[in-house]
């Protein structure tokens, strides 16, 4: 009965120690689409901040251009 009893207490203890299941996001596929752009040659990039300025006719801060089609101006100084 001892060894029934240390083997339920072992049980209850591994339910508590197992590590919750990690969520991975469901936007994956538009991470991987940011992650290429911002792998992408600066030549690609600078024509992507062309075209979302030419398509809109606005003036645009990095910050909203990096919001709009992922190309960040601050830390990219070849495409700033």
């Amino acid at each position: 009965m001892a060894l029934q009893e240390r083997l339920d207490k072992f049980k209850k203890q591994q339910q508590k120690n197992v590590a919750p299941t990690v969520k991975f996001s469901n936007d994956t596929e538009r991470l991987q689409h940011i992650n290429s752009i911002c792998k992408a040659l600066v030549g690609a990039q600078m024509k992507r901040v062309i075209d979302l300025l030419l398509e809109t006719r606005q003036a645009f801060t990095p910050e909203q251009i990096n919001e709009a089609c992922y190309v960040d101006m601050k830390a990219n100084k070849d495409v700033f």
